[in-house]
């Protein structure tokens, strides 16, 4: 009895789990089935809008070639799609006749469009009925073989139903009469679940969803504004403010971006939970983008007593080729811990290269993460005192963030740290190297650079650059050891005098050439008796640059000034239209290119401007996506199809991953996202007016 009773369950179970497998292989190849059914609709669709494309560009002046290219894409990758899915003898034939037809029709429609051969177009439309009716017959046996599979999938649900049913029936008359009414209780329990967990599943899809546009309409919605006050905070900072009235424009500019930041994790977070976020990786200065940072956090940093040092060694490539906005955005969050959770003592972000991995780490002297916690920190909106009188203020995105992005890069996230130590967190990933250090070896003859400083990272970092450059070293920190060291010198000397000792001058020697390494707060006209000063941290380009000057003019020698003050705003020339709704956004745009010295016109919508370029030229146009009467997309592909081909940048408050390629494809040549940034616009006018 035991026996039977084990058997009819396993029995039982093994039906049941039968059915769920075969019901999960049904749905999988209904969907197989529709999307090769969409795929095969989608064919024809293109087939007969390439065919309309093909003949428009007969009479046309301007090309099409764009337009035909992406048709000519898409056709041919759907193609690629069903015959990778078609498996059936069928299917399989008609499609061999069909690849052999693509590919002379692709062929032919991208040869007329470069080169207008009327024999080609005409090659396309004698091919294209014999193209439809072929995929007439395949969706026909696409349909078909989508039928018979879903009535042999029927059949053996219910071969399985049918002898569940019989094993139930056997098995209530001969062991589980007592017990019928619970199964048939746990049965209506299991359904009712199965129905409930698939309710839940449409309302967490349904939620990510509205999650999604939710971001999406928000960010516009921030991003318009902030258009405004952070455009305006910048034209008011560059236009001569001084005393309280600056202070207020940078304490607007400030506070503005805090929360352009805040509202930027919060879109990045939602983009990387539902795996929109891409990378765009492109060549760059790694150099630069390191010392931008320093530029970043240095200050903040020296305000609250920290010693910060960026180590850059030898080692590390000059240029590589990875995404700079998610490195950087990485790094950042990194830095600004370090230097938040950081009360005395240093910050220092060390840098190097081993093989093919690239290596960042930031270690801080602060107070240190529990080891309980060393999880904990990298998930959401997690901190470490959540209470209201924390003492240090943010979202608990940031390091999340960064853990996600490093996950993206095929790089590694680590952290160690101890209770009142400090904290180290390492980044390492493997980009394209394409350029090593750059930086020319010294030919300092029996030179030496003295360092007088108590920093040990900054010891250790002009330690390697010296040794790299082939340059004696030596750090010291008391005046004996600085005698000691000046008296073996037997060639140029070169003193950096950290900003703690800067009062030590008289105690240095005229014959060598004195630097002060000073604070970021602190002015260089200050100490007129240096031969140089240079702000912390140290940026190794501007200290090789000086070094190589002082070899050159001897220790002592005043040196010419670089260069004279570069402009904020460099000129150009043209003539550039702004289209845009938004009054305050005009504002804003129009007072940056006047600023650049150009000429502007305003249009507030897409129909105006089109009313507007009939009668002037213009040489960019600056074009807002979302207006009333006619948008901006409109606005542009009928610019394209009237054979203007005037540069349009796209000026826009969408900041997610797609509108980028909604741009691209409406026919633009660029995009910017608001709040418009000077240094954006002007590399946009660098790239289109020069």
């Amino acid at each position: 009895m035991r026996r039977s009773y084990v058997l009819a369950l396993g029995l039982i179970a093994l039906l049941l789990v039968g059915q769920g497998l075969l019901s999960q292989r049904s749905l999988v190849f209904q969907e197989q089935d529709a999307h090769l059914v969409n795929l095969a609709g989608r064919q024809r669709m293109l087939s007969q809008r390439l065919t309309k494309e093909l003949l428009l560009l007969k009479d046309a002046q301007a090309g099409h070639h764009r337009e035909i290219l992406h048709i000519v894409n898409q056709w041919t990758q759907a193609h690629d799609t069903i015959a990778r899915y078609s498996v059936s003898p069928q299917s399989t034939e008609l499609l061999s006749q069909l690849t052999p037809l693509v590919d002379e029709i692709a062929e032919a429609g991208l040869r007329y469009s470069k080169g207008r051969e009327p024999e080609s177009l005409a090659r396309v439309l004698e091919l294209e009925p014999r193209f439809l009716g072929l995929m007439e017959k395949l969706v026909e046996s696409f349909e078909s073989e989508a039928r018979e599979r879903l009535a042999r999938q029927r059949t053996q649900q219910f071969l399985i139903i049918g002898f569940l049913l019989a094993v139930l029936v056997a098995e209530i008359f001969i062991i589980f009469r007592p017990l019928a009414g619970a199964l048939s209780e746990t049965i209506v329990n299991l359904e009712n679940q199965q129905k409930k967990t698939q309710e839940a599943l449409q309302k967490s899809e349904q939620a990510a969803r509205l999650k999604s546009e939710f971001l999406a309409n928000l960010s516009h919605e921030v991003r318009t504004p902030m258009n405004g006050i952070l455009g305006t905070s910048d034209l008011l900072l560059s236009s001569g403010l001084e005393g309280q009235s600056r202070d207020f424009a940078l304490l607007i500019q400030n506070s503005a971006e805090s929360l352009l930041h805040i509202m930027n994790d919060i879109v990045d977070i939602s983009k990387i939970q539902a795996g929109e976020l891409s990378l765009r990786e492109r060549k760059f200065d790694f150099y630069t983008l390191l010392q931008e940072l320093s530029e970043l956090h240095s200050p903040a940093a020296a305000r609250m007593g920290l010693d910060y040092v960026c180590h850059i060694s030898p080692s590390t490539p000059v240029s590589i080729e990875a995404d700079p906005l998610r490195l950087r955005q990485i790094l950042m969050n990194l830095i600004s811990n370090a230097v938040k959770f950081t009360d005395e003592g240093a910050v220092v972000v060390k840098v190097w290269s081993e093989g093919e991995k690239l290596t960042v780490r930031v270690s801080d002297t602060g107070c240190g993460i529990p080891e309980k916690d060393l999880t904990r920190i990298f998930e959401p909106f997690e901190q470490l005192d959540g209470s209201h009188t924390r003492r240090h203020a943010g979202t608990g995105l940031g390091l999340s963030i960064a853990s996600r992005l490093a996950s993206l890069m095929n790089g590694e996230l680590r952290v160690e740290s101890e209770i009142g130590v400090g904290s180290t967190f390492e980044f390492s990933f493997s980009p394209v190297v394409h350029g090593k250090n750059s930086e020319d070896k010294l030919t300092l003859s029996h030179g030496l650079l003295v360092l007088y400083s108590n920093s040990t990272a900054r010891r250790a970092f002009l330690e390697d650059w010296c040794r790299e450059w082939g340059l004696k070293f030596s750090a010291v920190d008391t005046v004996a050891e600085l005698e000691e060291a000046m008296s073996w010198s037997q060639g140029d000397t070169v003193v950096l005098v950290d900003s703690p000792f800067l009062e030590l001058l008289p105690l240095l020697p005229e014959s060598c050439c004195r630097v002060a390494l000073l604070l970021p707060e602190q002015q260089k006209e200050q100490f007129p008796a240096y031969s140089e000063s240079f702000f912390k941290p140290i940026r190794i380009r501007e200290l090789s640059n000086f070094l190589k000057r002082a070899c050159e003019e001897r220790a002592g020698r005043e040196r010419e000034t670089s260069g004279a003050q570069v402009s904020d705003f460099p000129s150009f020339e043209g003539h550039v239209l702004v289209v845009e709704d938004a009054k305050p956004n005009q504002l804003i745009s129009t007072r940056m290119l006047e600023k650049f010295g150009l000429h502007h016109t305003v249009a507030e919508n897409g129909q105006q401007a089109l009313q507007i370029c009939q009668k002037e030229a213009f040489d960019l146009i600056l074009m807002d996506c979302q207006m009333p009467i006619m948008d901006g997309y409109e606005a542009t592909r009928q610019l394209r199809e009237a054979g203007n081909n005037v540069p349009i940048v796209a000026l826009t408050a969408n900041a997610m991953s797609y509108d980028r390629e909604l741009c691209l494809d409406a026919g633009m040549n660029g995009y910017l996202s608001k709040p418009l940034r000077r240094k954006n616009l002007e590399e946009v006018l660098k790239t289109f007016l020069r």
